[in-house]
């Protein structure tokens, strides 16, 4: 195993450093609470085809506290 390979990841597997899972794992609670758990759906097929509308909204509307409270499309916009 390698000495930078987390130990719980596989040889082959794309296992990101500790500190992006904490990102990944921050971004999953958030898409937990303010997508699938915000509102209740009639079906499971109701509910799988609502995530591209709240990403563009989180992307494009939802104000990020890590980016001074802008949405990160905003913040995308000042330096392209």
């Amino acid at each position: 195993m390698s000495p930078h390979r987390h130990p719980d990841c596989s040889p082959n597997s794309s296992c990101q450093e500790h500190k992006s899972n904490g990102k990944d794992e921050r971004f999953i609670q958030t898409l937990l609470r303010e997508w699938a758990y915000a509102r209740s759906y009639r079906t499971s097929n109701q509910r799988s085809r609502a995530p591209p509308g709240w990403l563009g909204y989180y992307n494009a509307q939802r104000p990020h506290a890590a980016l001074a409270y802008q949405p990160p499309l905003a913040v995308l916009r000042r330096y392209w």
